[in-house]
């Protein structure tokens, strides 16, 4: 089987440089539009997944409904385990409203990122601990089918490295533009089921004038 797993379109906390978290904003105008872009993306290579999985925040759910509807699916799946980290009391301030409430976030180690426990969020663990329960159902429910799923980048970030990871990374090192699309592929390795990256394709690709329109900030987000 193959899953797809694609990253939400630039969302309104996006644009406005927020650190968003949990938190449910909507797409922007470029939002949709790269949802767009990306919805045709896919119907130009023959794409066409059996069933969405999204995120329940709006960032995730329209754009999984924007793949839908030009895809000519059924409603996306609204999942809970694909929501976006809780961050605590970094969730809604910007990069530098952060630093100045919290001057230690600057100095993290690399150990310390992508766990939010010491501000009140999840850790690193918890995050996982329910993204496992998603790779369990997939792997479960739709062995011999084409999936996609809808989600963030934190989330999406922990998922490749709990399933092409072994043992799973504390890091990987990569960029998850909005509505970037990534193909992995089910196989048994020595026993073990495990996911390998097939192709990654980022907006920059798909859309590079919708790319372009994005801050440089968000461009270089890592």
């Amino acid at each position: 089987m193959a899953i797809y797993l694609i990253r939400h379109g630039q969302s309104e906390g996006n644009a406005g440089g927020f650190f968003q978290g949990s938190q449910d904003y909507g797409l922007s105008t470029l939002g949709r539009q790269q949802a767009g872009a990306l919805a045709d993306w896919l119907l130009k290579q023959g794409i066409r997944p059996e069933r969405i999985y999204a995120s329940p925040l709006q960032r995730a759910m329209l754009t999984a409904q924007a793949l839908a509807s030009v895809l000519e699916l059924p409603a996306p799946t609204l999942c809970n385990e694909l929501r976006e980290y809780y961050a605590g009391a970094l969730e809604g301030l910007t990069y530098e409203e952060m630093i100045e409430r919290f001057p230690q976030y600057a100095a993290r180690t690399l150990d310390q990122r992508g766990d939010f426990s010491a501000y009140g969020g999840e850790s690193r663990e918890q995050m996982r601990a329910r993204l496992r329960l998603f790779i369990e159902h997939v792997e479960k429910h739709h062995r011999e089918q084409e999936i996609a799923a809808v989600g963030h980048g934190g989330c999406l970030y922990q998922l490749i490295c709990l399933w092409c990871g072994w043992p799973a990374p504390t890091h990987i090192f990569t960029h998850l533009s909005n509505c970037c699309c990534i193909k992995l592929k089910l196989r048994q390795v020595a026993g073990h089921s495990i996911a390998e990256i097939q192709w990654f394709s980022a907006l920059e690709l798909i859309a590079p004038e919708l790319y372009q329109q994005m801050s440089a900030a968000e461009r270089q987000e890592v």
